[in-house]
């Protein structure tokens, strides 16, 4: 809560053109069939009514690992996911998919600022460098707080 209200207050002064200049991003797992959760149903005793069952599908229906950013002039391009993603499969990401996004809008690297959680393979040092190297600013962001990321409500 603390790194929020910091986070905050760093930039009470921001103006619309200051956040006009951030590219959100983050991961997402779209499940074909239900949910990863638990889901709970309080009964009186009575025998289970066919809506408070979830019935099972024969290998899980599968998943959708994903990565994507949005900007002040729309969403971007989708980057698929397939199995475990590391440091270098991140930023094969980023020079594909934020590059392209980059470009499309016509924006400068050296104007963008660019928003990622804190997951280990975003703060790893190859990509650090990476960022770096490509003259991209990264927005310091709070730690657990996907609720300030607009992203978020896509």
């Amino acid at each position: 809560m603390k790194e929020r209200y910091e986070f905050a207050r760093a930039h009470l002064s921001w103006t619309i053109d200051d956040w006009k200049k951030v590219i959100f991003s983050d991961e997402t797992k779209v499940n074909r069939i239900g949910s990863d959760g638990l889901q709970w149903t309080w009964t009186n005793g009575d025998k289970l009514k066919d809506f408070q069952v979830q019935h099972m599908i024969k290998h899980g229906g599968g998943s959708l690992m994903l990565w994507g950013c949005l900007t002040w002039h729309g969403v971007e391009y989708l980057s698929n996911i397939k199995g475990s993603i590391n440091s270098d499969f991140y930023i094969g990401i980023l020079e594909d998919e934020l590059m392209k996004t980059i470009d499309w809008y016509d924006l400068e690297k050296e104007d963008i600022i660019f928003q990622q959680d804190n997951a280990s393979i975003h703060t790893a040092k190859k990509v650090s460098e990476w960022l770096d190297n490509n003259n991209i600013t990264v927005l310091r962001w709070p730690s657990h707080s996907p609720g300030l990321n607009p992203i978020e409500n896509l």
